[in-house]
Formats: structure tokens, sequence, C-alpha cells
């Protein structure tokens, strides 16, 4: 018999130590990026058999691990791919600046545009510092698998872990919303497969999910079978 709550705890609008809300979330604002994503440890059956309550703190730690890994991964590599696009097109524009491959009567104002165009994407890179920050999101997501391997491995217990998920969220900058909540939907289909829970995200929330912090975004909760 399934113990979870059906209802699972989604990123919520605090800092780890926030617990056990779906609805609270799909309404919330968001927070600190270590959000507490642990479903209730309370056996849903109702019987009081509570020999599910360790595998489902498990599970819950599994999750906000997971969430939080995602999401770093999901920002690490927008953030990586827009420097590297950036650093293109500082090299093409700045090349076609300095080679006579224009007509002669466009030549001035095309490598003037060029000039200029090299120069503002560099400023942009430099202003919004690409480089470190993904770097920066790289070693969160490795910290974040790090401690799920160490709950796995028996070396952490789950309330230990959460201690831990609390402290991580005083390096956390605050969230982009929608890619945080796409993040606990890969999640909880890795732990719960077919029965996960799921944000019913737009088609434009995901497309501008790295773009946009949206705090206020919300979105209907779904069972991924009722989707099919």
């Amino acid at each position: 018999m399934e113990s979870r709550e059906r209802a699972g705890a989604a990123p919520t609008a605090t800092a780890a130590a926030t617990t056990n809300a779906i609805p609270a979330a799909a309404s919330g604002t968001a927070g600190a990026a270590a959000r507490d994503t642990s479903p209730a440890t309370e056996p849903q059956s109702g019987t009081g058999d509570t020999s599910g309550s360790m595998a489902e703190t498990v599970d819950g730690i599994t999750i906000s691990c997971l969430t939080n890994a995602h999401y770093h991964s999901g920002r690490e590599a927008f953030l990586d791919n827009v420097h590297r696009w950036f650093m293109f097109g500082v090299i093409a524009l700045g090349a076609a600046a300095l080679i006579d491959i224009f007509p002669a009567s466009q030549r001035d104002w095309v490598k003037g545009l060029c000039t200029a165009g090299a120069a503002i994407l560099g400023a942009l890179d430099l202003t919004f510092d690409l480089s470190n920050r993904a770097r920066s999101h790289s070693m969160m997501r490795r910290r974040y698998f790090e401690l799920l391997a160490d709950v796995r491995e028996g070396k952490k217990t789950p309330g230990q872990a959460r201690v831990d998920l609390e402290r991580l969220s005083g390096d956390e900058e605050p969230p982009y919303r929608v890619l945080l909540l796409s993040s606990w939907n890969q999640a909880q289909r890795s732990v719960y497969g077919n029965k996960a829970l799921n944000f019913a995200i737009t088609k434009t929330g995901m497309l501008f999910k790295n773009f946009f912090r949206r705090p206020g975004a919300s979105y209907p909760v779904t069972e991924i079978n009722s989707e099919a």
C-alpha cells in the first residue's frame, strides 16, 4: 500500500524549513532555491502503520535533492550556452570589423556596426558574469548530489540531510520559480514514475523559465496518469 501523502510537497515560498504544502506552493512566492520538497511523513493509509515513515522521509529528501540538482543543472546549462554564444558573437563580429570583405560603399557603417555589436556582447557577458555564475550552479548541483549519495549510503540520516538542506539555503539566490517547478516535476517522475504529481506548466512558461524569476507564478497540480 502506498504510504506517501498524495499531495506530496512542492517547492515552497521559503527556505528548506518550510514543509508539506502543494497548494501553498502553487500560489505562494518563491524564496531560497534550496526549498523543502519533502512529502509528509504521515502514512496516507490511515491505519496508524508507521513502517513506511522512514521510506517516506527518504523519498522526501530524494525529491528535495533532485529538485535542486535539476534546478542548478538547468541554470548552469542555460548560462553556459549563452556565454558561449556571446563569445562566438564577439569573435565573429570582431573579425568582421577587421577584414575587408564588404563593398566599399558600405564598408564603414558595416564595420562600425560589427564593432559595436562585439562590444555590446562582451559588455553583456561581463555584466551578467555568465561564466562564473554557471560555475557556481555547477558546484551547487554537485553538493546536492553528494548529499543525496550520503543519504543513500547511510552516512547521513534523513533528518541530518534536512539540516544540510537548510544550510545550503543560505548559499542560494532567489530562484526562477517556473524552472524550479519544472525541476520538481522531474524529481517527482524520478521517484514515483507514472504515479507522480506534476505542475501543469504552460508552453510559454517553459519557454521563458530561464529569463524571468516570476515569484508569483502558479500552475494547477495534476497526476501524470490523469494527463495521459
